[in-house]
């Protein structure tokens, strides 16, 4: 999990930050910068006021040069200069070109074009306008560079009308007195099935816009003079997010600032991507809707680099009001007070993080991730509404047990169909699980899951309770109580260090996760009676400690 989150949440600046440093290294050593003119006090506003409160994902560079000039100073940057790192360097940027090609293929523009006429702000933005519906806009501010911006412009009319086949039109709108181009591109021949396309573009003073939806444009173009009440930088999450990250520094002027939605930026990739190229298993932000994560409606922050004391600083921070509800409830960081690293941590390490987690909350809330991850339960009967309250104090009523016993009735005359039977024992208890939307009945070895939804309830069985049931009663498992035997005596403190053997192949990297522990006995004795059960275990004791490889 916490992989998936850490992967999860850099994907969209981690890629712009290596293509942005990879292509405007060599680019500032052999251009000078423009001087700029008067007007630059006058202007783009700040591109989060551009953006709509449909923004799913946005990343602006305030400055390419200082960008630039600060990423050199680093000792990163002082590398990537040295003449014998040019073929990396030169490798860096085709990878990263191959990762800009989606844009550059939807709005016929390179990273170092934007680079070259951007005379302040520059940003990209993804728009969730509609569900289903994603909108890709870049706006920059071309102040001083106005000439370039226009060459630009027609180099790309050049681009679609010419290499594409697009047809070029101009639609009037009130937004823009000079009016916006746009290109109703054919589908690619080798890619019929992608459809066709609409592309819009326009100048409206310093403000270079370009979109693949046309009320995207209107509306940036409307939010340029002044609030609308509309805009991403007038949300409470982003506002949150950035708020924060400015505590610590109040004059910051980062060479980075970025924001996105998880769930909302998970959807709008989806969408985008083409049908035969989505994966066959449900869709991640299916999944993270359906769990609660939703709840995260904002993560973002600045970046910085040759600061004071550090080479890069990264300033993230997350918006996730209350209530938080399924598995969004794992999402529990104690603070905590030593971030040194350990004695036994060796200094020639890739890469170390350290954090702190509260394990044994998320175990507890863990279950409906986990059946959901297993394609889910199928529902074994509704119930009347009417039953909430009595489930909410923990009771099972008499006449709730004939619900349960109607259903076990009505298996019985259908077990040729082998549907489920269930039989509620005297002693099965309840409990709540989130007030007024989730409650479990735990029955022996079984749980099942009671879920509001409308105007009834609906009951399902929980595959998480069986697991756990399974190894600490099964004959032939570990006998292990997961939760109380090895969780709960495990402490708060995650440590995770990656390494690398040579050469470095494919299959170099190595990583370590290391938990502290509450009662090492404890845990030793869980993980022994949990490996010795386990077929594919092997036993070895290096200087004394007892280490346990999975084959």
């Amino acid at each position: 999990m916490l992989r998936f989150w850490s992967s999860f949440l850099w994907q969209f600046a981690a890629l712009w930050l290596l293509g942005i440093l990879g292509l405007s290294a060599q680019a500032q050593a052999q251009e000078q910068t423009q001087e700029q003119t008067q007007e630059q006090d006058q202007g783009v506003r700040p591109l989060e006021k551009l953006f709509p409160k449909t923004t799913v994902g946005f990343l602006v560079v305030p400055d390419f040069g200082r960008l630039s000039d600060q990423f050199d100073k680093t000792q990163i940057g002082q590398l990537m200069n040295d003449p014998i790192m040019e073929p990396f360097r030169k490798d860096l940027r085709r990878q990263f070109r191959q990762r800009w090609l989606t844009v550059e293929e939807r709005l016929g523009v390179t990273l170092d074009d934007l680079r070259k006429i951007a005379g302040g702000e520059m940003g990209i933005a993804r728009i969730r306008h509609a569900p289903g519906k994603a909108a890709l806009a870049v706006a920059v501010d071309v102040t001083g560079h106005l000439a370039e911006a226009d060459a630009l412009l027609g180099r790309i009319s050049d681009h679609f009308t010419k290499q594409r086949g697009a047809k070029r039109t101009v639609v009037k709108v009130p937004e823009c007195p000079d009016s916006v181009v746009k290109f109703d591109v054919p589908a690619p021949k080798d890619n019929p099935r992608a459809g066709e396309s609409q592309m819009f573009y326009c100048r409206n003073g310093k403000l270079l816009c370009m979109t693949d939806n046309l009320a995207e444009i209107q509306g940036i173009l409307a939010r340029a003079p002044a609030d609308c009440g509309d805009s991403l930088g007038e949300t409470k999450a982003l506002q949150a997010v950035m708020q924060r990250c400015a505590e610590d520094v109040p004059d910051a002027e980062p060479e980075l600032r970025w924001h996105i939605y998880p769930v909302g930026y998970a959807e709008a990739a989806y969408t985008v991507t083409p049908e035969d190229k989505r994966p066959k298993s449900r869709p991640t932000y299916k999944l993270l809707a359906n769990q609660g994560f939703g709840a995260i409606q904002g993560v973002g922050g600045f970046v910085d680099f040759a600061t004071e004391k550090y080479e890069m600083v990264h300033r993230t921070a997350v918006f996730a009001p209350p209530p938080h509800e399924l598995a969004m409830k794992m999402m529990v960081f104690p603070n905590g007070r030593d971030f040194t690293p350990q004695r036994w941590v060796p200094r020639d390490i890739a890469t170390y993080s350290t954090l702190y987690n509260n394990l044994l909350n998320t175990i507890d809330h863990f279950d409906t991730l986990f059946d959901e991850l297993q394609g889910g339960s199928p529902m074994l009967l509704s119930l009347p509404l009417k039953y909430q309250s009595e489930l909410e104090k923990g009771v099972l009523s008499r006449e709730l047990r004939k619900e349960f016993a109607r259903k076990q009735n009505e298996e019985e005359k259908n077990r040729k169909k082998k549907k489920n039977v269930i039989r509620l024992a005297a002693k099965a208890t309840v409990k709540t699980r989130d007030t007024g939307s989730l409650w479990k009945i735990i029955d022996r070895e079984d749980t099942y899951v009671i879920a509001k939804n409308g105007d009834k309830l609906e009951v399902y069985q929980e595959f998480w309770a069986e697991v756990l049931y399974s190894l600490k009663h099964d004959e032939d498992g570990p006998q292990v109580d997961l939760r109380n035997d090895l969780i709960a005596n495990l402490g708060e403190r995650v440590t995770v260090i990656s390494d690398y053997e040579l050469p470095i192949t494919t299959t170099s990297e190595r990583l370590l996760f290391a938990i502290e522990t509450k009662d090492e006995k404890a845990v030793a004795a869980a993980l022994r009676k949990t490996m010795e059960a386990d077929e594919t275990a092997r036993q070895h004791v290096i200087d004394g400690q007892l280490i346990w490889e999975i084959v």
